[in-house]
């Protein structure tokens, strides 16, 4: 249900960014912001479901969160696709690598039809929306809504 103009006042060029075409469902990383799963439901216009999911991925982000952190002197976590580095004042901030770009087209010159790359620190975590709804749907168990057919990630 797109009710673009009437609970959100967004213009049609706005709209145009929740969508998400087939295309592009194939490609993207499990941890595109399309693919999560209270976009889908604010989308369809279930607010209350939409919320019930936005707290399940706020909850997850804690708890991963909190185990990366561990110990501060040897923090295993480490970006994927980006470096940390400073700016012209000496500000820290993360660069883009660009190998996420060599990755994808090492994989379509091997003659591979171009797919989402997953990788461990993404697979199952509070970022893999793709199978979002497999791996954390059980925590919706607390809310008294729950999915209505409204389509998150692949599942």
């Amino acid at each position: 249900m797109n009710f673009a103009g009437k609970q959100f006042p967004l213009t049609p060029f706005a709209w145009s960014f929740n969508t998400f075409p087939e295309e592009l469902q194939r490609i993207v990383l499990p941890s595109d912001s399309r693919r999560r799963p209270d976009r889908a439901a604010l989308n369809a216009g279930d607010a209350d479901l939409a919320t019930a999911w936005k707290r399940v991925a706020e909850s997850r982000q804690r708890i991963e969160q909190k185990a990366r952190r561990g110990d501060k002197k040897d923090d295993p976590w480490k970006a994927n696709w980006f470096v940390l580095d400073k700016d012209h004042e000496g500000l820290p901030f993360y660069q883009f690598t660009g190998k996420y770009w060599e990755l994808r087209e090492a994989e379509e010159k091997k003659g591979e039809k171009a797919s989402v790359i997953m990788l461990p620190p993404i697979k199952d975590s509070a970022a893999d929306f793709m199978n979002y709804k497999t791996n954390f749907s059980h925590l919706l168990e607390t809310s008294s809504k729950k999915s209505k057919g409204i389509v998150v990630g692949d599942n």
